[in-house]
């Protein structure tokens, strides 16, 4: 078997669990498409985190 990631694991998007009573949105990532979960005072984010580093 293979033990690297294929392209469509390595940007599946990382679900965490939002600490509770807190609002979460969503939004779709503008590289890769993939929706990912973000608060509202980081509403602004394009990218999801596997494609956003740094």
């Amino acid at each position: 078997m293979n033990a690297e990631p294929t392209q469509a694991q390595a940007h599946a998007p990382k679900q965490e669990a939002p600490t509770p009573g807190q609002p979460v949105l969503h939004r779709v990532c503008t590289q890769c498409n993939n929706m990912f979960r973000v608060t509202p005072e980081n509403y602004d984010a394009k990218q999801c985190p596997n494609c956003h580093k740094g």
